[in-house]
């Protein structure tokens, strides 16, 4: 994520602008424990949650805004669990997966890859990173891709903030 832009960023031309701004979206769950695993198996994320992660935040918006994916456009989404290292009150978590969104007038066919630290003393998340590497094709409203519709890689990391 980048830092947040001032009025001094906006003076000038749009280009000037764009030298710094991240397109960033943000993500909640009301319970982050969907991607904790209850025990040592390898096990799926809870699906909403899943499709939530893939409507909000895996979306092209490297050159401008875009809308989410509507819901009939993600058709599929799986992203499975396991913990790998408890140590501490500490879970180490590891997780891979697959989606597919696509409305016709865009696509984006990922493989995710993540890993986190779940504090369970402190009942919260110390790490949460997931890196989404697939083909992106076609463009959004405002995301500038007139010229560029692929197909062609893309990628999108998710990574919690403090």
């Amino acid at each position: 994520s980048g830092r947040r832009f001032t009025k001094a960023d906006l003076r000038g031309m749009w280009l000037n602008f764009t030298k710094w701004a991240w397109n960033v979206n943000w993500l909640t769950f009301d319970d982050p424990k969907v991607f904790v695993p209850r025990g040592k198996k390898e096990q799926s994320v809870d699906e909403k949650a899943v499709v939530k992660l893939c409507r909000e935040v895996l979306v092209d918006n490297v050159r401008g805004q875009t809308s989410t994916w509507r819901r009939e456009h993600v058709k599929s989404a799986e992203l499975r669990m396991q913990r790998t290292k408890f140590s501490n009150g500490r879970i180490t978590i590891e997780y891979t997966g697959r989606a597919l969104m696509d409305s016709g007038a865009q696509k984006y066919d990922p493989t995710l890859f993540g890993r986190a630290v779940w504090n369970t003393r402190k009942r919260k998340f110390e790490s949460f990173e997931l890196l989404a590497i697939g083909e992106r094709a076609g463009k959004g409203s405002f995301n500038q891709r007139e010229r560029d519709p692929g197909p062609a890689p893309m990628g999108i990391a998710l990574v919690l903030q403090r």
